[in-house]
């Protein structure tokens, strides 16, 4: 009984329903890549109506997630042959076409509408051809459409090479339909009706160079119509950009001067305090060119076992900095290896070298002008959010803000400065650095009567290391070296236990292995991945144009 009941009310329904029997769609493709398309819709009313409306989307997303908005213009709505009401006003994305009077009801019956419009921006242009995928009848319809056929006409000089179609609801691709083409024009024509939100969809091609295609100039000056916002984002960067340039050349920026050879270590500085305070931050340097040292000056020894490094205290120093780092290694033990497997222990000295150097220089040698990069901060988290509200989420503005965040995090770095004191200790340091990476025409032009030592190589390592001119410390003492191996005298350091014959050779690979050991060991096991890092096609709804409509 409930089963009858069911199907007599969509006996019922079907009967009072509004439909169209026939959608006929004229597109002509204009050699300036616009089309004009001419609908005659055959709708049928059960009931009485104003009349219909259709509906056409203007606003789409590109593959990137940008807007792209085609231009959309009404030539001219008939009913029956003759001209009728009609208003177009934004709908949704895009617009709708209102036809009729809202105080005047059509008898039920057959009318022929007729809708001639223009767009642009529908053609695409592809490497090996151009073509145009066109959504007809639009999905949208709630109306059964007994027939769709459609007339695609190119200019005269063109030639279609192939056509297809799909029918069906949004994202099918089903083949009820016949076509044929010849010369510039092809014809479409379904083989069964289209049901409720059902439509037909065409696609057609032909070789490129016919249909004008848009300059980059063009296609820049739309993206930025369809994307205001982004153009607006830029700007912003830009200007964000410019400020910090400008704080930076007007307040921040270090001067350089005539730097004068200092051929000791200034202010008793340690070779991480070097370190610190030339990058103006902790770096890798700062623990391997103090543990270099503390083997230097007798506090531990450095032993190579294959290719791992241990360290074994031999006493404890007296200076602060290495007192703490000598009492986190040799805690529990009189020796330690570095490996990963000690990455609490290495991760802990990090910590403290951090603290010591932040506490001892930040403010005191070196000016962060947070004052400066907090005003640019602040106005970045302002203006993002703004931004963000108003663009599109896309992969252009997703990199436009990686570029933000990118500019923000180098002027963080970059802002930073000396104060008076430290701009004074940071030439000097230049200088020592100077004297580290002498030449030997160099270093007999300002030390003649100085005899190299073994002990002057060593004592300057470390400092060296933390300036990374190790390289060039080494190749200065190349001459007293080879004249040792000469004499048969092997040069291996007291502190250091590992090559067999002469050290001086291999120096270049200890440094490099030694430093890359020390960060290493920072990582805990299983911390960190050794590894790195369709099918398309056409469907009904896919393509330009599209839309629905229905009656009023």
């Amino acid at each position: 009984m409930i089963k009858k009941i069911f199907l007599y009310s969509l006996i019922i329904f079907s009967l009072l329903a509004d439909s169209i029997t026939e959608f006929n769609s004229k597109i002509e493709v204009q050699e300036d890549g616009s089309l004009i398309i001419t609908e005659k819709i055959n709708f049928k009313f059960e009931l009485s109506r104003r009349g219909i409306f259709r509906e056409f989307p203007t606003d789409y997303k590109d593959a990137y997630g940008n807007r792209y908005k085609v231009r959309f213009k009404v030539l001219g709505v008939k009913r029956d042959g003759d001209s009728e009401n009609y208003s177009v006003n934004k709908y949704l994305n895009g617009y709708k076409i209102l036809i009729g009077n809202s105080d005047k009801y059509l008898s039920p019956g057959n009318y022929i509408y007729e809708i001639k419009y223009q767009t642009n921006r529908q053609v695409g242009f592809f490497k090996d051809h151009d073509e145009l995928y066109w959504n007809v009848t639009g999905n949208g319809w709630p109306v059964i459409i007994n027939k769709a056929k459609a007339e695609v006409i190119l200019p005269q000089n063109i030639t279609i090479e192939k056509v297809e179609a799909y029918t069906g609801r949004y994202g099918q691709s089903y083949i009820n339909y016949l076509s044929n083409f010849h010369d510039n024009i092809a014809k479409f024509e379904t083989t069964k009706y289209l049901l409720p939100n059902e439509g037909l969809t065409v696609v057609v091609g032909w070789p490129k160079g016919f249909i004008k295609e848009q300059t980059f100039t063009e296609k820049v000056k739309y993206f930025f119509e369809d994307n205001l916002e982004i153009l607006f984002f830029v700007l912003f960067i830009l200007l964000i950009l410019v400020y910090y340039i400008f704080v930076w050349f007007k307040f921040c920026r270090i001067l350089k001067k005539t730097i004068i050879p200092l051929f000791e270590p200034p202010e008793n500085l340690l070779p991480a305090e070097i370190s610190y305070i030339v990058n103006k931050r902790y770096s890798n340097q700062c623990l391997s060119s103090s543990l270099v040292d503390m083997a230097v000056k007798g506090s531990i020894t450095i032993e190579k076992e294959n290719t791992k490094y241990i360290l074994k205290k031999v006493k404890k120093s007296t200076i602060e900095l290495y007192e703490n780092i000598f009492d986190k290694l040799f805690k529990s033990h009189s020796e330690i290896k570095i490996t990963d497997s000690n990455s609490t222990i290495f991760n802990n000295i990090i910590s403290y070298c951090k603290n010591y150097l932040s506490n001892k220089f930040d403010n005191l040698y070196i000016n962060f002008n947070y004052r400066y990069f907090g005003f640019g901060l602040i106005w970045t988290i302002i203006l993002s959010v703004f931004c963000f509200l108003l663009v599109q989420v896309s992969i252009l503005a997703i990199f436009l803000l990686a570029i933000l965040v990118l500019i923000n995090i180098i002027f963080y770095f970059v802002l930073q400065t000396y104060t008076e004191s430290g701009q004074r200790v940071y030439e000097q340091i230049l200088g020592f650095k100077m004297f580290l990476s002498f030449t030997e025409k160099e270093r007999l032009k300002y030390l003649s009567n100085t005899e190299q030592t073994p002990q002057e190589y060593e004592t300057f390592l470390p400092y060296a290391m933390a300036l990374d001119v190790e390289a060039l410390w080494t190749k200065q003492f190349t001459g007293l070296f080879e004249r040792m191996a000469q004499e048969g005298v092997s040069y291996v350091p007291i502190w250091y236990h590992g090559y067999r014959g002469q050290f001086y050779p291999n120096f270049s690979s200890f440094s490099s292995s030694f430093s890359h050991s020390i960060s290493a060991s920072t990582y805990a096991p299983g911390s960190k991945s050794g590894f790195s890092g369709g099918k398309g096609g056409g469907f009904s709804g896919g393509g330009g144009g599209g839309g629905g409509g229905g009656s009023w």
